[in-house]
């Protein structure tokens, strides 16, 4: 049944992004339809002739009685008086600008709390003691409602710690503060060592209490100078020690930082407290909190689109390699050194760190062992395979796709597969055919990373994915070769790509893309790997027919069997 629109398709589902919903509202993100229910189609029954007993067979199922659970709805309605948002495309944004950490509930979110509680409590209504007492109170009930998240507890540990010790006038120690809050984390769970966001917490914790009072000596006259100045400074040294561990793990730079943090960090703090002081208070008188929550709306959309211009920035997030894990190691070892001042082992240090990275980096161009590797990556729906030549060259058969256009499969799970090999440069990428499942993920890579050559089977059929690959290898300015059966492809010495189908003179036209995908063997000395693409019953038979006569050019070692064929 249609309704509103409604098909087979996915993305009939929702509302266009973005706009002015019918009663003035503007939502951001994509907003679900009202959904066709089983009244509807009750309803239709009843007012068509001939139907009516059928229709008060479904009556009992109907809202307001006992089985209503088959009744539902869409909740989410252009009437609401919150609009939830689909959020995938802002939290894309933000984590191209560095700013991902705000939208997790983290120690950020807890110094606001705090001092949103300190801005509402008076020193002469509480007074000084009460309102500290009231502060740890009020940690420990939000560590305990977002579960105890590794960033909260941090934070929340190291300020109560804070707090507590001017209550007994003792001077905090910093370091030992930390220290104590990562010893009560781990007491709790010591797995929590391995988790990043802990790591990242407690470097950048680390970072900002070794760095930035050494880089903010400088003294300002202008108020807007100086806060300018004072946080660069802070996101910089916080990014100091977590850059080797945000490389290793998200191979990437974080070039837009500074940026992001300047302009939407005091907004995003801005927006923590307004929300905040928006839910509580909706506890309480709903009319206060709508009054509260207009100028939010309009800081968010500010921040919002802050944010989407920065995410824009060429080359904010630069990708790179993932380095070896010692590089990693000797890096902060090095970083220790020079802290502490300490000349001689700094030069060590620093001499064994290069000869190793240099090592790493020769051995990530060459075969040691001097074998040809084949590796088939889970892309789920459809294929994709990993070929590393004997003199290190890297090749890309297929990439996956999903129909799901909030997902991509290049991005989540390829190009990161590729980095965490230090693959940054691909000498071929070899395409079967351009149904989404087999080209999606491909063209991810080719903007991501660097593509020399491209090879696809002669095209019968001028399909979108076939245009949109064309585009970007004109982009990219990487070399195209259309091949058909008969073309051999020399790789290397004793690698061979023998193309086998399709075939011009014989054109298959029933399902043209998956039946004249490219079908071919990659050849290595005496090892062979036969690879069909989605071919179908009718594209083998014609295959075994042309071949009849030399049976011997489809024997292979390996057999990458067409998946619709499983």
């Amino acid at each position: 049944m249609q309704k509103n629109g409604i098909t087979s398709d996915v993305n009939s589902l929702f509302e266009k992004k973005g706009g002015k919903l019918d009663n003035g509202k503007y939502a951001v993100g994509r907003i679900p339809k009202k959904m066709p229910t089983l009244s509807d189609f009750q309803k239709k029954l009843k007012d068509r002739g001939k139907c009516e007993e059928l229709s008060e067979l479904l009556v009992p199922f109907l809202k307001g009685n006992s089985l209503g659970i088959f009744d539902c709805e869409s909740k989410i309605t252009s009437d609401a008086e919150i609009i939830t948002f689909d959020m995938s495309d802002i939290k894309d944004d933000f984590r191209e600008c560095n700013l991902s950490h705000m939208l997790a509930v983290s120690g950020t979110h807890l110094s606001y709390l705090v001092l949103g509680i300190n801005t509402v409590l008076s020193k002469k209504a509480f007074g000084i003691r009460r309102r500290k007492i009231l502060s740890i109170i009020f940690i420990l009930i939000f560590m305990v409602i977002v579960n105890m998240s590794p960033s909260v507890v941090r934070a929340g540990i190291s300020t109560i710690i804070a707090i507590f010790a001017t209550l007994i006038y003792r001077k905090q120690d910093t370091y030992t503060t930390i220290s104590i809050a990562l010893l009560l984390t781990l007491l709790n769970n010591p797995f929590a060592i391995f988790d990043v966001g802990l790591q990242l917490s407690y470097l950048a914790t680390l970072s900002i209490i070794i760095f930035y009072f050494k880089f903010t000596q400088k003294q300002f006259n202008n108020k807007v100078k100086k806060y300018l100045y004072e946080s660069a400074m802070l996101t910089l040294s916080a990014n100091i020690l977590i850059l080797p561990i945000t490389i290793y793990e998200f191979n990437t730079i974080p070039i837009n930082s500074i940026i992001s943090n300047l302009l939407a960090g005091p907004l995003l703090g801005i927006c923590i407290i307004l929300g905040m002081f928006t839910v509580i208070i909706s506890t309480v008188c709903f009319p206060v909190s709508k009054l509260i929550a207009f100028p939010l709306q309009i800081i968010l959309k500010i921040l919002i689109k802050i944010i989407e211009l920065i995410s824009k920035i060429p080359f904010g997030n630069y990708t790179v390699k993932t380095p070896w894990f010692i590089v990693v190691f000797l890096t902060y070892a090095i970083i220790a050194a020079l802290i502490h001042n300490k000349k001689g082992i700094t030069k060590i240090l620093t001499m064994v760190t290069l000869i190793i990275f240099v090592v790493m980096q020769v051995c990530a161009f060459i075969n040691i062992d001097g074998k040809l590797k084949i590796y088939f990556i889970d892309v789920g729906q459809g294929d994709s395979m990993l070929v590393k030549t004997v003199n290190g060259k890297n090749i890309l058969i297929d990439g996956g796709g999903s129909k799901d256009p909030d997902y991509d499969i290049g991005e989540k799970i390829l190009v990161p597969y590729l980095l965490d090999r230090r693959i940054k440069t691909l000498d071929y990428v070899i395409i079967s055919h351009f149904d989404e499942d087999h080209v999606g993920g491909i063209l991810t890579v080719m903007q991501e990373l660097k593509v020399k050559k491209a090879i696809i089977a002669r095209q019968f059929e001028n399909s979108n994915n076939y245009k949109k690959f064309i585009k970007l290898a004109q982009e990219k300015k990487i070399k195209v070769i259309v091949v058909e059966a008969g073309d051999v492809i020399n790789i290397e010495k004793d690698i061979k790509l023998k193309v086998l189908w399709p075939d011009s003179k014989n054109k298959i036209n029933e399902n043209v893309l998956n039946n004249n995908s490219l079908v071919c063997k990659l050849e290595y000395k005496s090892f062979s790997i036969m690879l069909t693409g989605d071919i179908e019953e009718i594209a083998e038979n014609a295959i075994l027919t042309k071949y009849k006569n030399n049976a011997k050019i489809l024997n292979a070692n390996i057999l990458k069997v067409a998946h619709h064929r499983l």
